[in-house]
């Protein structure tokens, strides 16, 4: 389910930015509430 989770974060996270998925990457907080993510331009 977790990976479900960040999945869906960074999906949101690119539509919201308007930008591709694979410019959105999980840096750390894979199990944490507390998450650092990388957006690129």
């Amino acid at each position: 389910m977790q990976g479900r989770a960040n999945q869906a974060i960074l999906k949101t996270l690119a539509e919201y930015f308007q930008v591709p998925i694979s410019s959105v990457s999980l840096v750390s907080g894979y199990t944490s509430k507390q998450k650092i993510i990388n957006i690129e331009a």
